[in-house]
C-alpha cells in the first residue's frame, strides 16, 4: 500500500477551507448547476468566484451582445425567468477556496465598507454576504445565458445557421 504525499495530493484537498452559510434554496440551486456541469457543489462554487474574479464583465457583455441580437420582445421574454432570491442564511458549508480567491474577497469587502462609510450605499460586506452575491450571480448569469443562447438557437434554426452550445462555454468560463 503506498502512502499519499503532498505532491499526489489534488490541489483541492488542501487549500484553504472557507466556511460560508447559504440559505437552502440557494444550495440547491448551486448543487443542481453543478450537476449539469459535471462537477461537484465545491467545484461549483470555486467556478463561480473564479468567473466572478476573471470574467464577470466579459459574461455581463456576452449577456448583453446576446439580448442586443434578438428582437426586444424576445430577450424580454428569454429573460423574464424569476431570479432566485435567498433568504436568510440557514445551512453552513465548507469550500475549498484557490490561492488568492480569499483576498480578492476581502477586497471587494473593503470597496464595500469603504462605500458604506462614505454614502451608506450597503451595508453588505461581510465575506459571507460577499459570496452568497457571488453565488447568486452565478446562478443567475447561468439562467440568464442559458435563455438567451436558446432564444439566438431558435432564431437561428430558422435561418438555417449552426446552434450555440452554452453548456460547453459555462463549464470553462473563467
Amino acid at each position: 500500500m503506498t502512502s499519499r504525499t503532498e505532491a499526489n495530493i489534488c490541489p483541492s484537498r488542501t487549500a484553504p477551507k472557507f466556511v460560508i452559510r447559504v440559505c437552502q434554496d440557494l444550495n440547491e440551486a448551486i448543487a443542481k448547476l453543478a450537476n449539469q456541469h459535471n462537477r461537484s457543489a465545491n467545484s461549483e462554487m470555486v467556478q463561480a468566484i473564479e468567473a466572478w474574479q476573471s470574467c464577470k464583465g466579459q459574461l455581463e457583455l456576452l449577456k448583453s451582445t446576446l439580448s442586443g441580437s434578438l428582437d426586444p420582445a424576445v430577450a424580454i421574454a428569454a429573460l423574464s425567468k424569476p431570479y432566485l432570491v435567498p433568504c436568510l442564511p440557514e445551512t453552513k458549508f465548507v469550500v475549498r477556496l484557490l490561492p488568492g480567491m480569499r483576498e480578492k474577497i476581502s477586497e471587494e469587502k473593503a470597496e464595500r465598507f469603504a462605500a458604506y462609510e462614505r454614502n451608506s450605499v450597503s451595508n453588505r460586506y461581510a465575506m459571507n454576504d460577499i459570496v452568497n452575491d457571488i453565488l447568486q450571480w452565478w446562478l443567475n448569469i447561468n439562467q440568464d445565458l442559458k435563455a438567451l443562447f436558446a432564444a439566438c438557437n431558435k432564431k437561428n434554426k430558422k435561418s438555417g445557421q449552426k446552434a450555440l452550445d452554452v453548456s460547453i462555454f459555462m463549464t470553462h468560463a473563467a
